[in-house]
């Protein structure tokens, strides 16, 4: 659900690291950004809305399509679709998942949840883990000798 950017990683300081490491670290920060996401949005709604979102995340299509409709009938032809439909088609995304975007965040802003700041505390927190793990290797390898 998210990507993880090599200059996220830079931010972080893993910026060193070789390639195949790297991947790793970038899916172990998509993994934990997922989590802390899920987390904090777990906290602002009701557990039917629990559900319904996991399904959007998920990738439920048909789940998607009826919440795209349901925000906006015409919802193709709103700037907040051909502004994701736009990014979407730049790093060669699918349909499907430009409309899942869509609803993803249609569906958030239904419910009033400010998802921006959501990702942006949850980014900040994920780097600062990062941030703090590569400060207690740093640490136990001096402490060793290396």
């Amino acid at each position: 659900m998210f990507e993880i950017t090599d200059e996220f990683l830079q931010q972080a300081g893993f910026d060193a690291l070789p390639a195949e490491q790297m991947e790793r670290l970038r899916k172990i920060a998509a993994d934990r950004m997922e989590a802390e996401f899920k987390e904090r949005i777990a906290g602002a709604i009701s557990e039917k809305q629990s559900e319904e979102i996991e399904r959007l995340i998920d990738g439920d299509e048909s789940l998607a399509l009826s919440v795209a409709t349901r925000t906006n009938a015409q919802f193709r032809e709103s700037k907040e679709f051909l502004a994701i439909q736009q990014l979407g088609r730049q790093n060669n995304t699918t349909d499907d998942k430009i409309i899942q975007q869509f609803a993803l965040f249609s569906w958030f802003k239904e419910k009033n949840i400010n998802v921006e700041r959501i990702i942006r505390e949850s980014a900040i927190r994920v780097m600062n883990d990062l941030r703090s793990t590569l400060s207690q290797v740093n640490e136990m390898a001096d402490s060793d000798g290396l």
